[in-house]
């Protein structure tokens, strides 16, 4: 079986934010905390061709077309995380 069957490249119905700059490597994750608004989660985003002090902290939603950049994060944290 095809493991790639039944995955989408659209993006999910309530997203309409997409990226014109292609993310390179997500450097780590947080949450983020702007006056009058509530918290969002979000990853600090460094994009292909720009420095590693150019990175920009987005909502995780909105890098819904970057989960290959997303995985090795979410791997490590596991990783850190988990019991010895």
């Amino acid at each position: 079986m095809d493991p790639s069957t039944g995955i989408s490249c659209w993006a999910p119905m309530d997203i309409k934010v997409q990226h014109d700059k292609e993310v390179k490597e997500v450097l780590t994750d947080g949450v983020v905390r702007y006056s009058n608004q509530l918290p969002t989660h979000e990853l600090l985003a460094k994009s292909k061709g720009l420095p590693e002090s150019a990175a920009s902290w987005e909502p995780i939603q909105n890098l819904w077309q970057f989960k290959a950049q997303i995985l090795p994060l979410e791997d490590k944290k596991a990783t850190t995380t988990s019991p010895k």
